[in-house]
């Protein structure tokens, strides 16, 4: 959601200038931030931006993942807690994970895309799951590419669009309501649900062997992700 904030105002501020447009969101974030009480994974996001602003501003030509890198050192270091926080660990993780394959996200095939970003959201995401619910369920692969945009499209922006327009709010409700059912009969389905659990030695190894099929064995990526599913 931070993402789709930051994408409307630089819309809406398009034609102010660089230096104003990026100060103005950062301090809109900033205050957005205040508003919803900073989560961990709130702060990631807002931090990213705001970093990311400076790097574009400045043109300091640091690439995204160091700037990811140098979010999580600065978020650490003002408070080293948020490393026990659930959602900053998933936050991170996957984001890593994003920023790490862009290559083999970025497609022509828009829905083969969002597979693939799915994928490998879900494989980023697999260790902290295991390890701290000791279950994952296979479909949600399938279950994100519909979900993502039925969220970032439909239900947050009627969200804020019901604060300035009140008798839309059951419209609003009818489309909360198809998301909590919908999602209720899915994760009923226990078919494709792996019971298990990660040590912190396990999760170590996959991500090791995660890394080095994206970076030595592009060719056989598909191959490497069933290696490490049988693993």
């Amino acid at each position: 959601h931070i993402g789709l904030i930051s994408s409307i105002l630089l819309l809406v501020f398009k034609r102010l200038n660089e230096k104003v447009k990026y100060i103005v969101i950062d301090v809109i974030l900033i205050f957005y931030g205040c508003i919803v009480l900073f989560p961990a994974s709130v702060q990631r996001c807002i931090t990213f931006f705001v970093i990311n602003s400076i790097n574009k501003l400045f043109d300091l030509k640091i690439s995204s993942l160091k700037v990811l890198l140098l979010t999580i050192f600065i978020l650490i270091f003002s408070n080293v807690r948020i490393i026990y926080d659930f959602g900053f660990i998933y936050s991170v993780c996957t984001v890593g994970g994003i920023l790490l394959c862009s290559k083999f996200i970025n497609s022509k095939n828009k829905l083969f895309s969002a597979f693939k970003l799915s994928l490998i959201a879900f494989l980023f995401s697999l260790p902290v799951s295991l390890y701290n619910y000791h279950e994952i369920n296979l479909l949600s692969i399938v279950f994100n590419m519909f979900y993502v945009p039925y969220v970032s499209i439909v239900v947050y922006p009627l969200s804020i669009i019901c604060l300035f327009f009140k008798n839309l709010i059951p419209v609003f409700d009818l489309f909360i309501k198809i998301l909590e059912i919908s999602t209720s009969y899915f994760s009923s389905i226990k078919i494709f649900k792996i019971y298990m659990g990660f040590n912190i030695y396990e999760c170590f190894i996959y991500y090791l062997l995660l890394f080095l099929f994206i970076k030595y064995f592009k060719k056989i990526f598909l191959l490497g992700i069933m290696s490490i599913f049988l693993f």
